[in-house]
Formats: structure tokens, sequence, C-alpha cells
């Protein structure tokens, strides 16, 4: 029992550390396209990923004004990027 909680709570603490890491690292890209792509891929599964939050909320997340977060949406979703329907984004 306590082996099983002991194995349990270290992959907790490893899925919350790559989480951190790769907050970080979204933060240090320079536009908010690279931003959104991050994100997609490593909080999605397989280039989708349902927003489980409000796109101002997300924004705040990616470090971006609710603004810039939907020109970027509407300029990747007009060059066939990515496609938007209501909280789920695909890459594609």
């Amino acid at each position: 029992m306590i082996a099983e909680f002991r194995n349990g709570w270290i992959a907790h603490l490893a899925r919350e550390l790559r989480k951190v890491r790769a907050h970080a690292e979204r933060l240090s890209l320079r536009t908010a396209r690279e931003r959104i792509l991050h994100f997609i891929e490593t909080e999605g599964n397989r280039g989708v990923v349902n927003l489980g939050q409000s796109r101002k909320d997300w924004a705040a997340e990616l470090g971006l004004t609710h603004e810039a977060l939907y020109r970027a949406l509407a300029q990747m979703v007009k060059r066939g990027e990515l496609i938007v329907e209501r909280s789920q984004l695909t890459l594609q």
C-alpha cells in the first residue's frame, strides 16, 4: 500500500514538473502563433486540444492579451493551419 502511494505520488510530481517546464518553454516563445502551436502540441492529443477554459483565460495562460490571441487564431484559420470549433482546436 505504501509503495503504491509512493509510486502514484512520484508519477503525479513528474507530470506536474513536465507541465511546468512546458509552460516555461511556451512563455519563452516570441510569437502568439508559436505559443498556440506549442500549447496544442504539448497539451493536446494528435494535434487536437479541447480548451477547458475561456479564451480570455487561455490568453492569460499563454502570456498574451486576448486581442493578440484572437488575431493569431484568425490568421491561422485563414492560412488553413487551424480549425476552430467552439472550444476545440485542430491543427491541419
